[in-house]
């Protein structure tokens, strides 16, 4: 089968690539196989032997004794149609220096710089290690690209998918990562475990996401400036956002937030705040034209004002559609119509 086949290279040695197993009487069947060839073991395979490569073997299930596999238990899986999610990538990987991979199946990883990585079944997986943030300051970042229309998974796979729950999140860990995916509509299944927030690490993350209609719960109790501001900005087909359980705010974290989402129904209350900071909640829901803010009590409570509001809530609600619009004044309740979560 092999004769003269110089580059094969055969061995009893089982550290290399498994080949060839015998059983019984061989001596009919595999006499002269590898002879001549350039291996430690040469000529006809003895019976109950199994032998072994250094060469590339290419199994019968078709993967190769040169692909990477590794069991991963921790990723991101993006989908979409299997007609036209047939691409995934991802910017700026060597700029900011981070660790990625991979996988159509999650059993075969590649090391991935983030150039055009071809799908299969309109599924793929990615996981990182040893990163911190996918951006290092608001111009240089990551951000991914293709026709996936859901993203599930833990974010904190991409920091250290061995151990996600102990990954370290920096500055900008998530900034702008998935903003312009005109057809990323569900995030339902995306986790954001996080609940102590660093500055930027969710800013933009989704922002002009135009088919997004739902967010990721967002958990965080400790947050840190920017850490959510424009996240969710221009997303005009958002219509049910999550709860933002903190009580104490930090400086912009909600500014801009949900800037422009024109179909937003179901809107996070505020009314457990007790402490808040500068521009926290400026121009939050701006042009929001389905959220109708009031101070009618007969409605649900939004909103606890205290003290000086002048760089708290500047535009807050410019553009709503309810009795009160603009930006809300000092010691004072506010209600919505609107459902609230």
């Amino acid at each position: 089968m092999f004769y003269a086949c110089k580059k094969v290279c055969v061995s009893t040695d089982s550290s290399y690539g498994e080949l060839f197993i015998t059983t019984g009487s061989s001596y009919y069947y595999t006499e002269g196989m590898f002879t001549s060839t350039g291996g430690e073991f040469t000529g006809s395979p003895a019976t109950n032997t199994s032998y072994y490569t250094s060469n590339v073997v290419i199994y019968a299930d078709g993967t190769r004794s040169d692909e990477y596999t590794e069991s991963v238990s921790n990723y991101l899986t993006f989908c979409g149609d299997t007609n036209t999610f047939t691409t995934l990538s991802l910017s700026s990987v060597d700029a900011v220096g981070v660790n990625v991979k991979i996988s159509n199946d999650t059993k075969t990883w590649e090391t991935w710089d983030g150039t055009a990585y071809s799908v299969t079944g309109g599924q793929c997986y990615v996981c990182g290690y040893d990163n911190t943030a996918f951006a290092t300051d608001t111009l240089t970042y990551c951000r991914f690209s293709g026709d996936f229309n859901e993203v599930y998974g833990n974010i904190m796979s991409l920091l250290e998918y061995s151990a996600p729950d102990n990954a370290t999140m920096s500055d900008y860990a998530f900034f702008s990562m998935f903003s312009g995916c005109f057809l990323l509509e569900m995030v339902l299944g995306l986790e954001l475990p996080a609940t102590e927030l660093t500055d930027y690490c969710y800013t933009n993350m989704f922002r002009n996401c135009t088919s997004l209609t739902t967010t990721p719960e967002l958990p965080a109790m400790t947050l840190a400036g920017y850490c959510y501001s424009s996240m969710f900005l221009g997303c005009t087909s958002l219509i049910a956002a999550s709860s933002l359980p903190a009580i104490t705010l930090a400086g912009f974290c909600y500014q801009y937030m949900f800037y422009g989402c024109t179909s937003l129904e179901v809107i996070p209350s505020l009314a457990h705040v007790t402490t808040f900071a500068n521009g926290c909640c400026t121009y939050m829901f701006y042009n929001c034209s389905n959220v109708e803010v009031s101070t009618d009590s007969s409605y649900g409570e939004l909103l606890i004002t205290t003290g000086d509001t002048s760089s708290y809530f500047s535009s807050m609600f410019t553009f709503t559609s309810g009795e009160f619009i603009g930006s809300p004044e000092a010691n004072t309740s506010y209600y919505t119509s609107n459902d609230t979560v």
